[in-house]
């Protein structure tokens, strides 16, 4: 089996032989994907992500760092993501891909919170049916959304980082595993977010 990991449609892939002790290319999820497939019923709840007295005032306050506007360009296409405000039982998000000043792609996203501790993430993208992701790994930088019955991808992960934040989607594909990351970078949230 080999396993490709893709960055702005480049891929990597994993060296030599099969089997779970082939080590993958670092990356900046080295290893998050697999143990992720290897584990995907793994409960998490705010609960035990926060043991601090500053704790949120909802579920979905934990991802306010996903909140505004991010953008992901290349010679040929622009893709910007909107998230709103985190202040709330539902974050609500937008996507979009424009090329030649047409929309190739679009998606509605909402991650909405049980009141019990755990997350949903449901994807509406172009030309497909919807489909929901529960969230399995929540830390104060990054989650983890899987749904292992999926076709693809069986899993969703957000990652913040200094003024950026590092979406991917993995799984198992015909052609074995695989993960594609989208580095977006923040922009203002003006309504004037890019297009090629």
């Amino acid at each position: 089996m080999r396993t490709r990991v893709e960055r702005l449609g480049t891929q990597v892939e994993r060296g030599g032989g099969t089997g779970s002790s082939a080590a993958w290319r670092r990356g900046p999820a080295a290893g998050l994907l697999a143990w992720t497939l290897a584990f995907p019923a793994a409960p998490t709840t705010l609960e035990a992500q926060s043991a601090s007295s500053d704790r949120p005032t909802s579920e979905i306050e934990v991802l306010e760092w996903m909140s505004g506007c991010w953008e992901l360009r290349s010679p040929d296409r622009v893709t910007v993501e909107r998230w709103g405000d985190a202040r709330s039982d539902v974050l609500l998000g937008t996507s979009q891909t424009t090329a030649g000043g047409r929309t190739m792609a679009w998606e509605f996203l909402r991650i909405a919170s049980s009141g019990t501790g755990s997350m949903t993430f449901y994807a509406h993208p172009s030309g497909q049916s919807p489909a929901e992701f529960e969230a399995t790994l929540l830390t104060a930088d990054s989650v983890v959304f899987a749904n292992p019955r999926h076709d693809f991808p069986q899993l969703i992960t957000y990652r913040r980082r200094p003024d950026s934040l590092l979406a991917s989607i993995g799984g198992q594909d015909p052609s074995g595993l695989r993960e594609v990351f989208f580095p977006y970078v923040r922009i203002p949230c003006d309504g004037s977010g890019g297009g090629v």
